[in-house]
């Protein structure tokens, strides 16, 4: 009895193992829908000074962090996912 728990305990874990998706497509983007997509709005101030690689004012919340769009199959995410826009001010 306790061999077939000790058995099957392992056949649960290995399966749950590959199961798994892959949320990674080929070329290393994201194939999973984000949790929300934050559109900033706030003003900003654009002088000489400002840095050309400033943040971009769209962006996903995925798992929890901030992750930038090109991070993420577009396409995909377009075609499978119902991603909530929350515009910010």
């Amino acid at each position: 009895m306790k061999k077939l728990l000790v058995v099957s305990t392992a056949i649960i874990l290995l399966a749950a193992c590959t199961s798994k998706k892959k949320a990674h497509d080929a070329d290393g983007k994201i194939r999973d829908c984000p949790d929300t997509m934050i559109d900033n709005r706030m003003p900003r101030i654009i002088d000489e000074n400002t840095e050309a690689d400033a943040l971009p004012g769209q962006y996903y919340i995925y798992k929890g962090e901030r992750r930038e769009i090109a991070e993420f199959d577009t396409a995909w995410v377009n075609r499978n996912c119902d991603v909530e826009v929350q515009v910010v001010y």
